[in-house]
């Protein structure tokens, strides 16, 4: 009875810090965006150009939440869960970075 008593108890505490790694991992380098019409709320405001040479930012808009890094923005409806804020402007002299979507995750620029 022992014996089974510290199985359960050692997959527990794996099953814990496996979560708290992953938790760690995903805020060190997830990119969840929610995007906004509040100009007041946004950590960043961007404007969004034809030109990926002119683009401060080359993002890649993904549907997959695990898969959101380097370039990669999941967009998520819940601004509590998003690590960044975002407000997209129709004047690009407001923003404070253009940025340029592309069809290729693999083609990305995403630095501050």
């Amino acid at each position: 009875m022992k014996m089974g008593n510290n199985i359960l108890v050692t997959n527990l505490i794996r099953l814990f810090l496996f979560a708290f790694f992953m938790g760690v991992m995903a805020a060190i380098f997830g990119q969840k965006v929610y995007l906004t019409n509040n100009k007041y709320e946004a950590d960043h405001t961007c404007y969004i150009v034809n030109n990926p040479y002119v683009a401060d930012w080359v993002i890649y808009m993904t549907h997959n939440q695990y898969e959101a890094e380097e370039g990669r923005w999941f967009i998520t409806n819940n601004k509590y869960d998003a690590d960044y804020i975002i407000h997209l402007t129709s004047n690009m002299y407001f923003a404070d970075y253009t940025i340029f979507t592309t069809n290729n995750k693999y083609i990305t620029k995403f630095e501050f």
